[in-house]
């Protein structure tokens, strides 16, 4: 490489990583992230592994054990824990341009890292104390051994060591998570639908196949999804639709998730119609230009390399589609982790498209100034995720705060993670998850053994009722003082209430 391409690569990891590490601990743990707190948090490893296997299989085991490790040598800080994922998503662009740089070269290398560094979907993932990060690297990691699958000229010796390599990280890869079956399969399916050649394909599958049989005899004899994983709350269409949104411009850029779970959520889209239509606008070209440019000799290497990415991508849709048909999984953006890294490669290759010039015509610079707006979408999405409360994750850090400020008044968790409260040292507040609504006052009288006044607080509590439903079931005993709320909380003071009787007052 030239000194002044090493030097564009190297602002733009460096970029990527300042966006990664930027305000990493600005906002507070949430639900799922004291989920892996509590996998990971065994006293030793056999418990942690026994935790995530009985709990959340669908999870896999890796990314725990390692986060178990980690957490024993440099503790469990916010900013601890959430560097893992930073470190992981960083090693990704890295990985990502040796990549695309081996298939296709040093320009599409360049542009797919600049798309992956900009990217709100990673950047908002690589600041989760969650897997997703990390199953995403193991995926760079699966591509960049099998790119040599992909090359026309290949020294047996070498290729023998990548195949070996590759079969070891597809191990590792289904070890991770249950998803990952499915990026396997579509990559899979790929490789001997676009290069039809049969013994290189059983080359290559064989030995990963034999080698993973074990794992995948786990989950096939256990059961897919546990049952604390989320479940279809909406149509497929709906949830396909919030997935590649998520993937293409990350869920901050729209309207915030908060207002989408109310009765508004028609007006709540409605008053982000220009930025809705400005990305309709940005794919349809970007559709467009994709047609366009498949239409051209399929024998070319770098075609063939194109259509080998689509495929892939059209592939794992289908299977995760199938995959929430079967189980009724409420499948978010998070769940399509693996699509991310061949949407980046597919926009590189349509913005360094290398047909001449009188065949790209006019739609190919459109095309470049599409993605290029797309890159400042992501831009857009990351200032909300940043700075505006609006896109802010549940905040147990603050509410954690105002139980403890409160101490004298008890205070009852009705939907949320006891873990993560913990995590911050608030261990007073009493766990009310199981509480019955048919008699929910008078639990909730005995729990704070007859106190004057409860704090009941609820995360997310569209989970947990409609609204207004909590009052409902609590004025038999009390009444409302006040409602306090927080990014994801209601957080309700009752007063118990006081009848007269002769000269006393009964509470």
């Amino acid at each position: 490489m030239k000194k002044k391409d090493l030097l564009i690569t190297s602002f733009i990891l460096f970029t990527g990583f300042l966006f990664r590490i930027y305000l990493l601990t600005n906002q507070s743990l949430w639900y799922d992230e004291g989920c892996t707190i509590y996998y990971s948090g065994g006293v030793n490893l056999t418990e942690t592994i026994t935790r995530i296997i009985t709990i959340d299989r669908y999870q896999g085991i890796l990314y725990h054990i390692l986060l178990f490790f980690w957490r024993q040598f440099l503790g469990s800080s916010e900013f601890t824990l959430r560097f893992f994922s930073v470190l992981c998503s960083t090693i990704t662009i890295i990985i990502l341009f040796f990549t695309v740089l081996n298939l296709y070269g040093k320009n599409k290398a360049i542009i797919s890292i600049f798309i992956l560094s900009f990217s709100s979907y990673a950047v908002y993932y690589s600041q989760e104390v969650r897997p997703y990060s990390f199953l995403i690297l193991l995926n760079t990691i699966l591509l960049y051994l099998f790119s040599q699958s992909l090359k026309e000229t290949k020294e047996t010796r070498y290729i023998d060591f990548q195949i070996i390599s590759f079969s070891i990280i597809c191990l590792l890869n289904i070890t991770a998570s249950l998803f990952n079956i499915l990026f396997i399969l579509a990559l899979s399916l790929s490789h001997l639908l676009i290069y039809r050649n049969i013994k290189t394909w059983l080359k290559w599958w064989i030995p990963s196949g034999i080698l993973s049989l074990p794992v995948m005899i786990f989950y096939i004899t256990s059961s897919f999804v546990s049952h604390n994983v989320s479940r279809l709350h909406q149509s497929i269409l709906q949830n396909i639709s919030f997935v590649f949104y998520g993937i293409i411009v990350g869920t901050t850029y729209g309207p915030p998730m908060e207002k989408l779970r109310g009765t508004d959520k028609i007006q709540a889209i409605l008053h982000y119609w220009p930025h809705l239509l400005l990305l309709f606008s940005i794919i349809l070209i970007i559709i467009i230009s994709l047609i366009n440019t498949l239409k051209d000799n399929f024998k070319k290497q770098n075609q063939k390399l194109d259509y080998f990415f689509i495929c892939l991508f059209l592939l794992s849709t289908l299977l995760i589609i199938f995959f929430t048909v079967v189980t009724k999984l409420n499948l978010q953006p998070r769940h399509f982790y693996f699509s991310l890294i061949p949407v980046s490669i597919i926009l590189s290759s349509l913005f360094t498209d290398s047909r001449p010039l009188l065949i790209k015509g006019r739609l190919f610079y459109y095309t470049q100034v599409s993605i290029l707006l797309l890159i400042g979408l992501n831009l857009f999405s990351i200032y909300h995720y940043y700075f505006d409360k609006d896109y802010y994750r549940d905040d147990y850090r603050s509410v954690g705060e105002y139980v403890n400020k409160n101490k004298d008044t008890p205070a009852v968790l009705l939907w949320g993670n006891m873990e993560v409260f913990r995590y911050y040292q608030c261990n007073s507040i009493i766990d009310g998850h199981n509480l019955d609504k048919k008699d929910m006052a008078d639990q909730i009288s005995k729990l704070s053994k007859k106190s004057s006044s409860v704090i009941l607080v609820i995360n997310r509590e569209f989970y947990w009722g409609k609204p207004e439903e909590l009052i409902k079931h609590m004025n038999t005993c009390y009444k409302l003082k006040k409602k306090d709320t927080y990014p994801y909380f209601n957080i309700y003071t009752f007063q118990r209430n006081i009848k007269n009787q002769g000269n006393r007052y009964v509470f």
